[in-house]
């Protein structure tokens, strides 16, 4: 689905979805045959990765790559002899070397690869080896490692998430150990610029070939590591931050695209901006931000490198949120993808917000008609090895971003804010992993509550609520019912906060209800005669078939309790203009010019005995007499 946005620009919600569903069929998603993923393997959760060294020789005219990976390690374990990395069947290992000599090694079939040791290793020692190999990488999804053609210049390019890592070099693609730190030396034909994670330290020629040294030096799972491979043009752009840093945004485009690209990439130091001071600068600011042009429907969040197939605003914010959420902190479970794509999905609605408000709304709106379209379905994904399950548009993206909303609602700008950032910088968190319950923890520290209902609900629990209200304006009284049906029987009641808007001529009110059961009951003070009421309006809850009964007293003015104690209550159907009180000798007590519906009075001061009440409205002038007890 596209809209025409106010800033001259093409929202397309496809451009970051990953799934291979229905509603978007992404042609580059899963064509071929997947097979099913563990996340992972016991063998490789023995040792820690420490550092990796990829010295890559490849052509974009070829698919095909050899390389030589260095990997320093500390044993985890006793008894440590054997090593085993994730490394797809299709390439070949050519030798492993161990303190400069060769080793033993096996590939059982698995898609892994089993290199022994000459001695047991002592655990917690730092280690290293050496891998040698060759071949055509396996495609097992996005496009693990690809190539294609544009304007008849090849490009070789990878995406490695979920489960891609593997399929072009020897790794440990678990979502439990980040790599300290790599480089990326990548060979090719001297006409082409090889692109890669963190800072391009040397390049050199030799021969007719050329060698690109990338040097990143922040934590990162394998599968954010990312080459691509063609004729680019670089443009570089500085944009300052309110904190006094630099960032520096490399964009690798097709020459053919420049002009278009250079144009498009405006928007990203104002989001660059927008988000550091919402969430802390840019996390991998003393290296680079950029972008690699690639053939692709829409983009992926490599560290430092974004690939992108096109440059919308919507995209271009998407793949920069993930800087912060997926990058700096990358979730430690694919079954808690939501932390990185709900995230930079509502990061996305958050520059709409600010930005461009018309937007804002129709943003809000699409995601809940998505959401609620179906009747199932959880953010928590409950099949890791379904890449689709994974991505799946409408819940890791469009309800993990909903839920980030909710969130908010729930707790407050303030407290949502001051939640998210504590997590962002927690010290175990931040260049690490993060499971959903880590956040969770640092959004009730912040809102001081207990957010368990809330995420048994919204994130582990299925569908929606639907809900029926029944308001009556009982004068200057309006009476609230609020019961709800929900879709899926995994959630038997939803507690939120509810926003009820009465609107009258010119003029509406919002009352905020803490709905915690069925069939509950409130009743506020209204100051104008009720036209509508209005469920939500600001879109804050996602539900769907909602039903409204409203209805009203009409034409009535009434002064009690009489007789009376402490104190007397006018409620009428139209404004009251005036009141006057007088004692039994004539003499005024009281006077007030009210201009409401519904006013209380003080008698706890008056005397025992009888009052005469007079009320104005605008037909008039009516009488009451009241005994004071």
């Amino acid at each position: 689905m596209s809209n025409e946005l106010s800033y001259g620009q093409t929202y397309n919600d496809k451009e970051f979805c990953k799934s291979n569903c229905s509603r978007h069929g992404n042609a580059h998603t899963l064509f071929r045959p997947v097979e099913f993923y563990i996340e992972s393997r016991s063998l490789t959760n023995k040792y820690d990765i420490k550092y990796h060294r990829l010295e890559l020789t490849v052509d974009p005219d070829s698919l095909y790559i050899s390389g030589t990976i260095t990997t320093y390690f500390v044993p985890l374990v006793t008894g440590f002899n054997e090593i085993t990395f994730d490394l797809t069947d299709s390439l070949t290992v050519n030798s492993a070397t161990y303190n400069g000599l060769p080793t033993t090694f096996n590939a059982p079939g698995d898609n892994t690869i089993n290199i022994d040791f000459p001695s047991t290793l002592p655990i917690g020692t730092l280690d290293s080896l050496v891998v040698n190999y060759e071949g055509v990488p396996f495609n097992s999804g996005f496009g693990s490692f690809d190539t294609a053609s544009h304007n008849g210049f090849p490009i070789l390019w990878t995406l490695s998430e979920p489960y891609g890592s593997r399929d072009w070099w020897p790794c440990k693609q678990q979502l439990t150990d980040k790599i300290d730190s790599i480089d990326v030396i990548i060979t090719c034909p001297t006409s082409y610029t090889a692109v890669s994670n963190g800072l391009l330290i040397d390049t050199a020629v030799s021969g007719p070939n050329t060698t690109f040294h990338w040097k990143h030096r922040y934590p990162i799972p394998s599968y954010l590591i990312a080459i691509a491979v063609t004729n680019y043009d670089l443009y570089i752009e500085e944009v300052p931050l309110n904190s006094g840093d630099t960032v520096f945004v490399h964009n690798y485009i097709y020459p053919e695209d420049t002009t278009m690209w250079f144009d498009s990439f405006s928007s990203t130091y104002v989001y660059m901006v927008f988000f550091s001071d919402l969430f802390g600068d840019y996390p991998f600011a003393d290296e680079k931000y950029g972008h690699a042009q690639f053939p692709w429907g829409g983009g992926m969040e490599h560290q430092t490198i974004s690939f992108m197939g096109a440059a919308p605003p919507g995209l271009i914010a998407h793949e920069l949120a993930h800087q912060w959420f997926g990058d700096k902190i990358t979730c430690g479970s694919w079954e808690d993808i939501w932390l990185n794509e709900g995230f930079a999905t509502y990061l996305t609605g958050l520059t709409l917000e600010t930005f461009y408000p018309p937007e804002w709304r129709q943003f809000k709106e699409n995601n809940i008609q998505s959401i609620t379209s179906v009747p199932w379905g959880s953010v928590f994904v409950d099949d890791t090895t379904l890449v689709g399950r994974i991505f799946d548009y409408r819940l890791s993206y469009q309800k993990g971003a909903m839920v980030v909303h909710m969130l908010r609602w729930v707790l407050g700008d303030s407290a949502f804010y001051s939640g998210v950032n504590n997590y962002l910088i927690d010290p175990q968190l931040a260049f690490s992993y993060a499971r959903t319950d880590d956040l969770k923890s640092h959004l009730e520290v912040a809102g001081d509550t207990n957010l368990t209902e809330f995420y048994d609900d919204w994130f582990y629990g299925e569908g929606y609520p639907s809900y029926q209200i029944d308001a009556y304006q009982n004068g200057g009284l309006l009476d609230i019912t609020i019961n709800q049906t929900t879709s899926h029987p995994s959630v038997d009641f939803y507690e939120l906060p509810v926003a009820i808007t009465a609107v009258g001529d010119n003029i509406d009110t919002t009352y905020m209800f803490n709905n915690t059961l069925q069939n509950q009951t409130f009743q506020v003070e209204v100051p104008f005669p009720v036209n509508e009421i209005q469920f939500d309006k600001d879109l804050w809850i996602v539900s769907n078939f909602n039903t409204i009964n409203f209805s009203r007293r009409s034409s009535f003015l009434e002064v009690y309790p009489n007789p009376a104690t402490d104190v007397v209550y006018l409620n009428s159907s139209i404004e009251i203009q005036a009141i006057n009180i007088y004692d039994v000798s004539g003499k005024s007590v009281f006077q007030s010019a009210p201009n409401m519906m519904y006013v209380d009075v003080d008698f706890s001061t008056f005397s025992s005995g009888l009052y005469v009440i007079t009320v104005d409205t605008e037909f008039g002038t009516k009488e009451f007499k009241i005994i004071k007890e």
